[in-house]
């Protein structure tokens, strides 16, 4: 229920997008797909919510699930350096 007259109260990118998005990524990458669909699931719900009540545009969504995935990738790659070096 969009409208133009009403403003969107969050900011650029979701910040709360990129969490959820932070953790989902990780734990997928960690546990495999199978371990990270159901919150795959969280976020798309949380994300068509934000979307719906009004809260974020579509493109802070997009951004926050970016910097969220980027994020988690990063992390992961320094949790597989970091038990690399501990063996």
């Amino acid at each position: 229920r969009f409208a133009c007259d009403k403003r969107a109260l969050g900011g650029f990118p979701s910040g709360n997008m990129a969490e959820v998005v932070y953790m989902t990524v990780l734990y997928g990458l960690r546990y495999g797909v199978k371990a990270g669909a159901p919150l795959a699931l969280f976020s798309t719900f949380l994300g068509v919510t934000f979307l719906n009540c009004n809260r974020h545009y579509v493109s802070q969504l997009i951004a926050g699930a970016a910097l969220g995935t980027m994020f988690a990738i990063a992390a992961d790659k320094v949790i597989d350096g970091r038990l690399e070096q501990a063996y």
